[in-house]
């Protein structure tokens, strides 16, 4: 199995987009961990494995993430974000938001 080389990131409570940060490596890496987690050394960790349908869960929370992850950087490049910038972005967040059930109703 060829696996890219990607650093896992921690989970930071007091960040949200960690979270979305933190599942993207994660997504990539699934082969290679469920590999690991089902070598014969590594019984006391196999219980961490996720499951195939505990993985399409967490591809959707990748995607749903990534929603208000984009917005935010958004609103973050502008080096003094104003109130007229906000609308937009809650607009651009509630139509992709709209989008993302629209297109993918298990959502």
């Amino acid at each position: 199995v060829q696996v890219p080389e990607l650093e896992l990131l921690w989970d930071v409570r007091t960040h949200w987009d960690s979270s979305c940060i933190m599942i993207n490596p994660l997504h990539t890496l699934w082969l290679a961990l469920d590999y690991f987690l089902a070598l014969p050394n590594q019984k006391e960790l196999e219980g961490y494995a996720l499951s195939p349908s505990q993985w399409l869960v967490l591809e959707d929370f990748e995607h749903i993430l990534q929603v208000p992850l984009r917005v935010q950087q958004r609103m973050s490049s502008e080096s003094l974000p104003r109130l007229g910038s906000t609308v937009p972005c809650f607009e651009l967040l509630m139509s992709a938001w709209e989008t993302l059930g629209e297109t993918n109703a298990h959502l």
